[in-house]
């Protein structure tokens, strides 16, 4: 509400000077003409109104155009009913046990394989492994772990994994630390997602790639989503302006996020579309 009535205020003033200047400079006697002045009122009341709602209402959808050959859109809703690329954000084993301290089942991880592979996860390790081998990535061969794989990645590197259509992009966004919990670290935001971005300008070709705020779930950044939207969309314009991602990159905000896209919308308003 605060925001609402800063903005019906301010158009208040605005229209006051209007005002004030046209009856200067046509000398009218507002005391005058009481009907007219009721009309102008109830119009100018109506105006401000109408505006400050339209301030206030919520964006579900912007535009950023951060290069010609780089279309950013940032929108609510589900990542998992887009079709094209997808990103999803891994730890550091492309481990696919969901529960029991290994991948969080609410996460974007979890929700992958719980909605895709969940009857399948040899068939997921398969094309997983395949990816890896025809990249040429070098994992570190670490002791067993309960119900987690042996092999860690670094950060950034990615597994894509074909199916339905679509190719996932498994990205390491998460690392085991000494307590064997999974998280990002604010200095290895940018690592990850450079890394991505690395590997999406050679695989996308003019596919949309979309993807959810890297970080912004169980990475343990400690920062609010929105907070982390804005570093993205910052570090997407200063580092990645010149990367070929031809179909544009959609950046899925669940519905129920906080992210208030109109307050992102105004602070980026110059490369807004």
């Amino acid at each position: 509400m605060k925001k609402f009535f800063n903005h019906f205020f301010v158009a208040i003033g605005a229209f006051a000077s209007v005002m004030t200047m046209i009856s200067f400079f046509f000398s009218i006697k507002w005391n005058e003409h009481p009907v007219l002045t009721w009309i102008v009122i109830a119009f100018i009341v109506i105006a401000c109104l109408w505006y400050a709602c339209a301030q206030v209402r919520r964006k579900k959808q912007i535009k950023i155009r951060i290069s010609e050959n780089f279309q950013l859109k940032v929108e609510e809703g589900n990542l998992f009913e887009q079709k094209g690329i997808i990103v999803i954000p891994v730890n550091d084993y492309f481990d696919t046990h969901v529960g029991d301290g290994i991948i969080e089942p609410k996460s974007v991880h979890g929700q992958f394989i719980e909605n895709l592979f969940k009857d399948r996860l040899k068939e997921l390790d398969d094309k997983i492994t395949d990816s890896i081998k025809s990249q040429g990535l070098q994992g570190v061969e670490v002791a067993p772990r309960n119900n987690g794989k042996n092999i860690k990645y670094s950060l950034g590197e990615c597994a894509d994994v074909l199916d339905g259509g679509n190719r996932y992009v498994c990205v390491v966004t998460t690392e085991f630390d000494a307590d064997n919990i999974a998280r990002l670290t604010r200095d290895k935001l940018s690592v990850v997602v450079s890394g991505l971005f690395n590997h999406l300008e050679m695989v996308a070709g003019r596919e949309t790639v979309s993807m959810p705020v890297i970080g912004a779930g169980n990475a343990r950044l400690n920062r609010d989503a929105e907070r982390i939207l804005h570093y993205l969309i910052d570090y997407f314009d200063f580092s990645l302006s010149e990367k070929k991602i031809l179909g544009g990159v959609k950046v899925m905000v669940p519905s129920a996020n906080t992210i208030n896209l109109g307050r992102i919308a105004s602070i980026f308003s110059y490369k807004a579309e």
